[in-house]
C-alpha cells in the first residue's frame, strides 16, 4: 500500500513539475523575459526536472551507480549532438534521450533530454531556444518512459520515435520560432512556420528512427546488465 501511494506521489509531482512547472516557466519568460534572459529560465527547468527524483528517492539512499549512469547517458546524448555538428538536423540526442526514457523511465528521460540540450548549446550557442529545446528534449524520453516502457520490436520502437521526433519535437520547437520571431499567433504565420519546418524536422526524424535502429538492441542490453549486476533501484 505503502508503494502505491508513494507511486501516485510521484507521478502527481511529475505532472505538477514537468507538464504544468515547465510550460509555466516557459510562458513567463515570453511575457517577462524576452528574447534575451535565457538562463534563468533554462535553470528553472532543470531544477523542475529535477523534481521527481527527489521524488523517487525519497527515503531511499542514492547511491554514486544510479548518478553515473545518469550521467553516463546525459554526457553520450550531449556527444551525439556535437559530433554532428557539419549536419545540425542530423542528431543521435533524440535516440539516447528515447533509450533513456525507455531504459530507466520517463523522469530520467526528461532530465536527461533537459540538460543534454543545455550543456550542448553551450556549444552551438545559448539563447531563448535552449528552454524550448530543453522541454522538447525531454518530453520526448519522458513519453518514451511511457509509451517504450515494455519490450517492443525493433521496427515498432523505430517508428514511435520517429513521430515523436516529427510531432512532439518539432511542433514544441517550432512554437517557440511562432511567438519569438514573427508577428503573432494567427493561421498564416502558423502555416509558414510548420509548413517550412518540415523538411528539417523529417531529417532529424528520420535520423533518428535510423540511430535507434543501430543503438536501441546494445543500449538495452547493456542498461539492463548494469542494473541487474548492480541491483540498481528502479527510476521509473
Amino acid at each position: 500500500m505503502y508503494m502505491i501511494n508513494k507511486k501516485k506521489k510521484v507521478n502527481l509531482f511529475t505532472i505538477v513539475s514537468l507538464l504544468i512547472g515547465v510550460p509555466l516557466v516557459l510562458y513567463i519568460s515570453i511575457k517577462s523575459f524576452g528574447e534575451k534572459k535565457y538562463l534563468i529560465p533554462s535553470f528553472l527547468i532543470l531544477i523542475l526536472s529535477f523534481i521527481p527524483f527527489i521524488m523517487i528517492f525519497e527515503k531511499k539512499k542514492i547511491r554514486t551507480r544510479e548518478i553515473v549512469l545518469i550521467s553516463a547517458m546525459s554526457a553520450i546524448a550531449v556527444l551525439g549532438r556535437v559530433l554532428f555538428f557539419f549536419a545540425p538536423e542530423i542528431k543521435a540526442t533524440s535516440a539516447i534521450v528515447i533509450i533513456s526514457g525507455m531504459t530507466l523511465g520517463g523522469q530520467a528521460g526528461f532530465f536527461i533530454g533537459a540538460i543534454s540540450a543545455f550543456v550542448s548549446n553551450f556549444f552551438f550557442g545559448q539563447g531563448s531556444w535552449t528552454m524550448w529545446q530543453m522541454f522538447a528534449f525531454g518530453m520526448i524520453g519522458a513519453l518514451s518512459g511511457v509509451v517504450l516502457k515494455k519490450k517492443h520490436n525493433r521496427i515498432f520502437v523505430c517508428l514511435i520515435g520517429f513521430l515523436f521526433v516529427m510531432i512532439v519535437y518539432g511542433g514544441i520547437v517550432n512554437f517557440h520560432s511562432l511567438v519569438m520571431f514573427t508577428s503573432g499567433i494567427t493561421w498564416d504565420n502558423i502555416k509558414s512556420i510548420y509548413l517550412l519546418s518540415i523538411p528539417f524536422d523529417f531529417v532529424h526524424a528520420l535520423s533518428t528512427a535510423v540511430f535507434l535502429w543501430f543503438l536501441n538492441k546494445p543500449f538495452l542490453e547493456k542498461i539492463s546488465r548494469i542494473k541487474e549486476k548492480y541491483g540498481m533501484i528502479e527510476l521509473e
